[in-house]
């Protein structure tokens, strides 16, 4: 389960599992779009990062590729969270 703490401005939401932060999802405020981001970098390297139009789309997208990344790895969610 992934849980988020907000900024003071609900602006930017840091992603966490457990006590540890994985990622973020920030809100631009020149576009007003969802800005995500994985802490963690893929098999083939670069960075898991994307923009979407709203916050749970934005959350949606970091929770999908986060699981990716568990697969990529062999790790199984039940163990890791």
């Amino acid at each position: 389960m992934i849980t988020y703490k907000s900024n003071k401005t609900g602006t930017l939401l840091a992603a966490y599992s457990h006590m540890v932060r994985i990622g973020y999802v920030e809100r631009r405020t020149t576009t007003g779009r969802w800005f995500w981001q994985l802490i963690l970098l893929k098999p083939e390297g670069g960075a898991y990062h994307g923009i979407e139009d709203t916050e749970e789309a934005a959350k949606d997208a970091l929770e999908i590729n986060l699981q990716h990344w568990l697969d990529d790895a062999g790790l199984k969610p039940d163990k890791v969270w």
